[in-house]
């Protein structure tokens, strides 16, 4: 007779460049259902929303939203924010409460279909000020700084420079350590993570 096992929801951070899209979409694969962060925060920032107006109104001036097709510029916002930090607090500020919205909705919908785990990807868990307390335990992906460097360069097309600049932008590393429940050292191989991965993923899902 199958028994019913307790829904676990776990909060998947890093930081920028760390791994954690890699990590989520193993953990999608073993089963658990992946809700992003940053592919919510597209959804309410799209053309004509609510949150993305805020936006212009708190950088009017700053021509952030493309002409074009009205949507936000993220590369002259994010090189707006990263280079000032009252600017990336005042963007935090209309968009999180907005994302967290977004998530809680989303979070209810997938406890209906009734998953063992449910893993939101948020790379500022620790960096902002919001209690969680829907979160039943954290994950932390960690990467030496020079493989962050190299996969932000590639990935954005940014300088050494810039991408150190997001990186320091974040808590340290060992500080989000302090505060998670498991690490996963993204280091060496696609397969050793993978097998690390599974451990955690394993230990989840068995209710540990």
């Amino acid at each position: 007779m199958k028994t019913n096992k307790k829904l676990t929801v776990v909060g998947l951070t890093g930081g920028i460049g760390a791994g954690k899209t890699e990590v989520a979409s193993l953990f999608e694969q073993w089963g658990a259902k992946v809700v992003d962060a940053d592919i919510i925060a597209r959804e309410v920032i799209s053309p004509g929303s609510p949150t993305l107006a805020a936006i212009k109104r708190a950088f009017e001036g700053s021509d952030v939203i493309t002409p074009q097709t009205g949507e936000l510029d993220r590369v002259k916002m994010g090189k707006i924010i990263f280079e000032n930090r009252e600017k990336r607090e005042r963007l935090e500020g209309i968009l999180h409460p907005a994302i967290r919205s977004a998530w809680l909705k989303r979070l209810d919908d997938l406890k209906a279909q009734q998953p063992d785990l449910i893993v939101y990807v948020v790379p500022l868990l620790f960096e902002t000020a919001t209690p969680r307390p829907e979160l039943d335990r954290i994950i932390l992906v960690t990467a030496p700084v020079e493989t962050r460097v190299q996969r932000i360069i590639a990935r954005d097309n940014v300088t050494r420079e810039q991408a150190l600049q997001r990186i320091h932008a974040q808590l340290p590393e060992e500080e989000k350590a302090n505060r998670s429940d498991y690490i996963l050292a993204n280091e060496s191989s696609r397969q050793e993570l993978s097998h690390h991965a599974k451990i955690v993923f394993d230990s989840l899902t068995a209710g540990q």
